[in-house]
């Protein structure tokens, strides 16, 4: 490389290199463009400079006996040019080298080195903010194209700037949007080389093979490689490049790293351990609960490990040699040996039991020391909480939705054998013990009871968004260890804190993107009330916006704002909604192509992408615990998502660019593409069809009487204020009222009778004492009042409202007695109407009866007690008491 600096090279130089950093370590950044007749060179001087010169210092220039007064003045008429004059004590300072050369007459160009801040810290002070903030200017305006280097630039060559947003010529176009980056994101390919446990490594390879133990069903091989890298995840983790560094390359052809936020220039990259766990993404009906019980089934054997911060006391001092036996189970318990499996292996070959050794190895359980948080108060005198052991254990945490436990029971039942399983779903389940739990495989929790346990042990209030006890119509199931929980277990201390999991799975944790700035820090504390190795969210939509290409609606599959799939337009709860977009909202576009397309739908879209964004935010700094997303913000290494991870297009202070947004999906995120899966599987060809079904009378009430309050509102407030529905302070009120409508379409029981009531006294007395009203307006109350009469005057839709239960219709051979009993209206009808919760109820209490030669042999009387219970407004219990006598 042409230069007046001594790379390397013999060569002769008019001013002998004093710096305390060899040039060689200074980054070959860039240039500065500098004009002469801007600058306080003579044309003379200037001519001189056709050749590369570097700036010397005063200690170099008096040192050297070659110099000349000229050539001391034309360095001092360069550093004081207005271009250079701000940087001039960065070059005193040695952070940065210079050299100069002119073009032609008019135009040259200055070469900047920047010295890393991971070189020299030990000779240079790097902590000065004046000059960070000098920096951090130089770096907006250098110029890193090869033709500026070089020489061979003219006005019209756009500048390379080392933010390319800055760029004045950069490429207008469309950047690909979060739709499109989810559904190119590369599919799994897990490599077992890569991992250097070689328990982990042999967990990976029989699943590849499809040689699990246990499993009763084939996997496909997308399957296999999803489950094979969530183990990689979990075992050995990507190192990620810090997302708020930029890579470049030097003038030199070397790499280099800069952070345009603080100033800061890096030889070396600086990284972070991916979050061991993830998202497992893939697509509906592609056997994502599969792919978790591959995984778990894999390492079934595999012990949680210690945690590097805790191995510290973990070995034990006795006061006497222990005998061998007592000191290999140890070692093989700290280091958490999968034993279980090559021990029974071991007797198998042999022909007899080493009970002796399982019964050492089970007494020598690994374990550690936590050490004792603040003291809590839990009454007027503070207690402080003693350190905590914890037990290692190969167990996994499951949790799902109440209405998906009978599916994952169904799954483990279908697809396994020889789990251990304990299903923790209603809220009066109570633990077992520590090491009772650590003997299980998978504790499969219900989302409500797993934060029941999590939030009484952290101490959150019971009005938390995060918990919150079960309606009155939840029918409680008997647990498998009953007891209701009482006040008094508020602080009691949850057996799962005494453990340390292999894994916490949560089956449609997209929820956790949900979270408020507040709620955060509540899931946060429930989530760390656990010690958990790896964490897991199982969700096919792990944000609204985000799925499957395949899942949109309609046929065509192009991604553009326009032609995104119709949750794109759906407001996040942060927007206004005008009365026009109201039927956007219930899903009734505008066809894609039409000219109401506008840019108002593209900030609609960039709104949602936004909102999606934020979500998968929430995710990686609540549940995932990503680096360095979830450091705090007093941390000196803080990092906000908003800034870093959200485009431009997001937000005017938002700067994050495409490889940054991209790399953190790929590291956060399993899931394959479709074209892969369609290679190794043929799947049935999807068909979408719309079906508009007609509403029953009930449907047309319920929606009629949303309409009766909407009309109501909009009129009474006159359209203006906060009393008015779409008045931006209504917005979360809105959002409910949408919600509700959308329920409604197929049942809807929310309003009492008197709220209706209420509202038709509102409505006339507004048109009694306002003469003002347009004729629309009045024609439209009058209306609203009318529908309000028929649903009050309807005796089917004020027993729903009475007893807040979907009307079923059943045909019975009944007594008229029995009818009458379990009727909502009293009445020995045949077809009897009955509340949804009824009918459960009655089959329950006759299921439990079949033995008897009348099963319905006090049907009346508890047809009666369930009644009384809905009328008082209790849920409804099933006597459970009544057994079927043994056999004679």
């Amino acid at each position: 490389m042409d230069s007046a600096f001594e790379i390397g090279l013999n060569k002769t130089c008019l001013f002998p290199d004093y710096s305390k950093i060899d040039i060689d370590k200074y980054i070959a950044a860039g240039c500065l463009r500098i004009s002469q007749p801007e600058s306080n060179i003579s044309i003379d001087a200037w001519r001189k400079c056709s050749s590369w010169q570097k700036l010397a210092r005063s200690v170099e220039a008096n040192e050297s006996s070659q110099n000349s007064d000229v050539e001391i003045a034309l360095h001092e008429s360069i550093l004081q040019t207005s271009l250079l004059r701000p940087f001039r004590s960065l070059w005193m300072s040695q952070w940065i080298r210079l050299e100069f050369r002119i073009n032609d007459y008019i135009h040259g160009q200055v070469r900047v080195y920047i010295l890393p801040d991971d070189v020299g810290r030990s000779v240079i002070d790097r902590d000065v903010p004046a000059l960070r903030k000098n920096l951090l200017l130089l770096l907006s305006q250098l110029d890193t194209s090869p033709s500026t280097w070089s020489g061979r630039w003219t006005q019209d060559f756009p500048i390379r700037h080392v933010e390319a947003s800055l760029d004045s010529d950069r490429a207008t176009g469309e950047d690909p949007s979060l739709f499109q980056i989810f559904n190119t994101l590369p599919s799994p390919n897990p490599d077992p080389r890569l991992v250097s446990d070689v328990h982990a490594r042999n967990a990976m390879n029989q699943i590849l093979d499809g040689s699990i133990a246990g499993m009763r069903t084939v996997m496909y091989d997308y399957q296999r490689r999803s489950a094979a890298l969530m183990l990689q995840r979990e075992i050995k983790p990507e190192y990620l490049l810090d997302p708020r560094l930029r890579y470049l390359g030097d003038r030199r052809g070397n790499n280099w790293y800069c952070d345009t936020d603080s100033g800061s220039c890096f030889r070396e990259p600086r990284t972070y351990e991916a979050p061991r766990g993830g998202i497992c993404a893939e697509t509906m009906g592609l056997g994502k609960t599969l792919i978790c019980l591959g995984l778990i089934m894999s390492t079934r054997d595999v012990i949680s490990q210690i945690p590097e911060e805790y191995l510290e006391g973990t070995f034990p001092v006795r006061k006497k040699t222990a005998s061998l036996l007592t000191m290999a189970a140890a070692t093989l318990g700290r280091r958490a040996f999968p034993w279980r499996d090559q021990l029974a292996h071991r007797e198998a070959e042999e022909g007899y039991l080493f009970d002796r050794c399982r019964e050492a190895l089970a007494k020598s359980a690994g374990s550690y020391m936590i050490a004792p948080s603040g003291p809590r108060r839990k009454s007027r005198n503070p207690t402080v909480s003693r350190p905590r052991k914890i037990l290692l254990t190969p167990a996994t945490i499951v949790v799902a939705p109440a209405n998906l436990i009978q599916q994952w029971q169904h799954e483990i039942k279908k697809h396994t054998t020889g789990l251990a399983v304990l299903v923790v779903k209603a809220m009066s389940d109570v633990l077992p013990t520590a090491k009772e739990l650590a003997e299980f495989d998978i504790i499969l929790f219900s989302k409500q009871r797993f934060e029941k346990e999590a939030a009484l042990d952290v101490g959150i209030s019971p009005n938390s968004p995060l918990f919150r006890s079960k309606s009155r119509h939840t029918i409680m199931n008997g647990g498998l260890f009953g007891r209701v929980s009482t006040g008094s277990d508020n602080f009691r201390c949850s057996p799962l804190k005494e453990l340390h999991f292999k894994r916490l799975i949560v089956d449609e944790g997209h929820t956790f993107g949900n979270l408020s700035s507040s709620s955060r820090t509540e899931a946060s504390a429930v989530l760390d009330f656990l010690q958990v190795s790896a964490r897991w969210i199982v969700s096919g939509t792990p944000t609204k916006g985000l799925y499957g290409a395949e899942s949109g609606t309609g046929s065509s599959q192009s991604t553009s704002p326009e032609n995104t799939p119709s949750s794109a337009r759906t407001p996040s709860n942060d927007e206004g909604v005008s009365p026009k977009g109201l039927s956007a909202i219930l899903g009734s576009s505008a066809p894609e192509n039409s000219p109401q397309t506008s840019g108002k739908d593209l900030n609609l879209f960039h709104k949602q992408e936004r909102n999606d964004i934020e979500k998968l935010g929430n995710i990686a700094t609540s549940y995932l615990k990503a680096r360095p997303w979830a450091n705090q913000r007093e941390d000196k290494d803080f990092a906000s998502w908003s800034r870093l991870i959200m485009q431009p297009r997001h937000g005017s202070k938002s700067r994050g660019n495409l490889d940054c947004l991209r790399a953190t999906l790929e590291g956060m995120i399993i899931r394959h593409r479709q074209e892969d899966i369609e290679l190794e599987v043929t799947l049935p060809p999807l068909h979408q069809k719309h079906v508009f079904l007609e509403g029953s009378l009930y449907n047309k009430l319920s929606l009629n009487t949303f309409s009766m309050m909407i009309i109501g509102n909009a009129v009474t407030s006159e359209r203006k204020d906060a009393d008015y529905f779409f008045h931006p302070r209504q917005r979360k009120n809105l959002q409910q009222l949408v919600s509700n409508m959308r329920q409604g379409s197929f049942f809807w029981s929310g309003f009492e009778t008197h709220n209706i009531q209420s509202a038709i006294e509102s409505n006339k007395d507004f048109l009694a004492a306002n003469n003002t009203i347009s004729r629309e307006d009045e024609d439209s109350l009058l209306e609203a009042i009318k529908h309000g009469n028929n649903v009050l005057n309807n005796r089917i839709a004020r027993v729903i409202f009475a007893f807040h239960e979907m009307p079923i219709h059943v045909k019975n051979d009944l007594a008229d007695d029995i009818r009458a009993a379990w009727s909502l209206t009293g009445e020995p009808v045949n077809p009897t109407l009955m509340g949804a919760t009824m009918v459960h109820a009655a089959q329950k209490f006759v299921g439990l009866q079949l033995y008897k030669e009348d099963p319905t042999e006090g049907l009346l009387k508890e047809g009666e007690n369930i009644m009384h219970d809905a009328r008082m407004g209790s849920a409804p219990q099933i006597n459970r008491s009544r057994k079927r006598p043994a056999a004679s």
